[in-house]
């Protein structure tokens, strides 16, 4: 037993080291572009501890293939739940994973990848881990392209190389009829081996370098640089939720939209309303940045409240709109108490326009922080200092009349600062191409609200809500883009559309960013905002009564029937696209299941199947299948090394020297179905089907047999081992 488990491991072991170098070079690209410690060190340490696993079964002649495939179970039903807060999902899932596309598929791949290290018992099911691999640097590399990366991807190589070659060497070396344990000289072998893997790879990345840079440096920039790329796809969650939306800019229209359904913050109000964070007022035409620098401190007062300073009463506060604010503004009391869940934030989400806000006694002992509150200059609210999960404030917001009659009422005597900042602020392109479209919108509408209204309404009709289309192009006005051609985005295009045609228009509009409302949640008596639920929105401001919020509800299809509106209209290209996608699922449902087959049972199998299926089959060929599916079955029984060059009169004495057929009348039986099989199989008449589905049946029968012997020669020898 020793010696086998020994051999084994000379012969198989650097190819499971290989696999193990390969696989964790993966593991390594899908760590470098996350920061979850706790996610990357269970990842690394399963992928080690399925090769340990499957080289130690193969050592005993067995398999961990089980385990396998209950850890891909797991991830896929994780997969399937990686939004819902169930416990042990974020471990495999986390949310900076969840939070891209892209790193939530390279993840799954990850854990598939995992499974099959626990399969690799089965010295040719080295191939699906390093497919999955594969993916997984593929993925990846869309998110974090960095040198690390390609040190990454130059070690795999490697290991792929050196699991090709070597392979192929186990392959040959079993089909020589001299191939043994003292033929092979495994560890020279792995060295040449090795060190041929290395010059290979060496070679194609020295002239991969070497042509990537002199295409860099004549070449057009097609793409941003690889140091941009870094954690690009993180921008929403880190901008929203991370920094709680101060960042300075915002850009729109990145991409797909995948945040996850973890709670975000709690919300105690007297009325629902939309969370603000910050606001947003000039346009770049790839988003938006703030022209108004800088913060102020809140005057505390002996309860411990924080009010809004008079400097809101200055020209900078005239400029953002905010006149009016010291003193008092028209609308409803909105008295909220927020709790910071799962984040960390400086932003004091609150409903527009808060006036006052403190931080509660809960908030101290849970955090064992101080927090001093400031206002910008847009009369968003902000801690000096990023808040933890836990942290809570108070505060109170006076929300402005959304009824139509008052913003109707509205004057319309604009000051010059907030013309220029809100109205006159504009790109060329969003003006040139959509003025004339806003003019035939707004052209019955006679106040500042129909206006609005009315581009409000022509975006909800005309364009469909998706969070998983493509980033705009590069150099198209993300305003322009989505009203004109694509028509499809999520909440930032809508906002930014809205907010660029309103000042086209002549109204002031702003975007601003935070969460939606959220889900009430009658025991806590609280809106739960999820992450999400992040959200941004445009803001269009009415003299007196102070910036309202403006929201578009995008429709999901075009409900008309008329068949030229409907082509012209887009939805179908949406139904078509959707179609197209559950088509793909499927199939890859069906690619899965058949990949976890073929793993289980090894690729032959499979291979073989498929084969056998696409073509047809002669008399002959048939009959050779029956006696292949012997040979196999019965060399796996007798423990002997599989040998196709023996023949079939071969292969019995080397069954019987095993020791397999011990008793004459099994031996007699055997060599009947050997002559059987000669006879019938290079005769000079083919085989009929009856023959053929005889000899199929006497196999079967003569294998139950020799299976039956074995079960009773191993009883035996327990009973006299004791």
């Amino acid at each position: 037993m020793a010696d086998r488990a020994g051999g084994y491991l000379r012969r198989v072991g650097p190819l499971l080291l290989a696999g193990a170098v390969a696989c964790s070079a993966a593991a390594g690209a899908l760590s470098n572009a996350l920061d979850e410690p706790a996610f990357e060190l269970l990842l690394h340490l399963m992928v080690l501890g399925g090769v340990a696993s499957s080289a130690l079964a193969g050592m005993r002649g067995r398999t961990t293939a089980l385990a396998g495939l209950l850890i891909i179970a797991a991830a896929v039903a994780a997969f399937a739940q990686r939004v819902a807060p169930i416990p042990g999902v974020e471990l495999l899932y986390p949310p900076e994973v969840v939070a891209d596309e892209d790193l939530t598929w390279a993840t799954l791949w990850a854990w598939l990848m995992v499974g099959f290290c626990f399969m690799l018992g089965r010295r040719r099911n080295i191939l699906f881990p390093m497919v999955a691999a594969l993916a997984i640097f593929g993925l990846t590399a869309t998110v974090n392209l960095n040198t690390v990366m390609l040190v990454y991807f130059a070690v795999f190589i490697f290991a792929v190389v050196f699991i090709w070659g070597y392979e192929h060497l186990l392959n040959v070396s079993e089909e020589l009829p001299q191939a043994g344990e003292r033929a092979a000289e495994w560890l020279r072998i792995a060295r040449t081996q090795a060190l041929a893997g290395t010059l290979l790879v060496a070679v194609l990345l020295a002239v991969g370098v070497t042509v990537g840079s002199l295409l860099y440096l004549v070449g057009p920039r097609l793409y941003v640089g690889a140091d941009r790329m870094t954690r690009y796809a993180r921008y929403l969650q880190r901008s929203l939720l991370a920094y709680g939306g101060m960042l300075n800019t915002f850009d729109v229209g990145r991409g797909p939209v995948n945040l996850p359904a973890v709670p975000a913050i709690q919300v105690q109000a007297d009325a629902p309303a939309l969370w603000r964070g910050s606001v947003y007022d000039h346009y770049t035409g790839r988003g938006w940045t703030k022209e108004l620098p800088g913060t102020a401190p809140m005057r505390k007062q002996r309860d411990g409240w924080y009010v809004l300073p008079s400097s809101a009463e200055g020209a900078q506060g005239v400029r953002a709109g905010l006149e009016g604010v010291g003193r008092s503004l028209p609308g409803e009391t909105n008295r909220q108490i927020v709790t910071v869940l799962s984040m960390q934030s400086r932003a004091l989400y609150a409903a527009a326009q808060p006036v006052r806000v403190r931080m509660t006694d809960e908030s101290w002992q849970r955090t064992h922080v101080h927090y001093k509150a400031n206002v910008d200059a847009y009369g968003t609210l902000l801690t000096q200092f990023m808040m933890a999960a836990g942290a809570q404030y108070e505060v109170v917001s006076i929300m402005p009349p959304d009824d139509p009659e008052t913003l109707r009422a509205a004057p319309t005597d604009y000051p010059p600062g907030l013309v220029a900042t809100y109205i006159d602020q504009m790109q060329v392109q969003a003006e040139a191409e959509l003025g004339g479209l806003v003019e035939r919108i707004t052209a019955d509408a006679t106040t500042a609200y129909d206006k609005a209204q009315a581009i409000r309404d022509f975006l909800g009709r005309n364009c469909v809500y998706s969070e998983r289309v493509p980033a705009v192009p590069l150099g198209e006005d993300a305003a322009v883009f989505f009203v004109k051609s694509k028509r499809r985005g999520a909440c930032d295009l809508f906002a930014t559309s809205l907010a660029v045609m309103c000042r086209l228009a002549g109204v002031p509009a702003r975007v601003a960013t935070g969460f939606q409302t959220g889900r009430y949640d009658p025991e806590q008596g609280a809106y739960i905002a999820l992450q999400r639920d992040a959200h941004a929105w445009a803001e269009v401001y009415f003299p007196e009564i102070g910036w309202v919020p403006f929201d578009v509800a995008a429709s999901e299809a075009d409900a008309s029937t008329d068949l030229m509106a409907w082509l012209r209209s887009r939805p179908w290209r949406v139904q078509l696209n959707d179609l197209v996608r559950r088509v793909s699922s499927v199939f890859m449902v069906v690619a899965g299941v058949l990949a976890l087959i073929s793993a289980v049972l090894g690729p032959g199998v499979l291979i073989r199947w498929l084969r056998q299926r696409a073509r047809l089959r002669t008399p002959r060929q048939q009959m050779g299948e029956v006696f292949e599916w012997f040979r196999r079955q019965a060399v796996r029984l007798a423990g002997v090394r599989l040998e196709r060059w023996r023949t079939p009169v071969e292969l019995q004495e080397q069954l019987v020297a095993a020791g397999l057929a011990a008793t004459p009348a099994l031996q007699a039986r055997l060599g009947r179905f050997v002559d059987r099989f000669n006879d019938q199989r290079y005769g000079r008449a083919e085989p009929s089907d009856e023959q053929i589905r005889r000899a199929r049946a006497e196999a079967r029968r003569l294998m139950g047999e020799l299976k039956r012997e074995r079960r009773g020669a191993g009883g035996r020898a327990g009973g006299d081992g004791e």
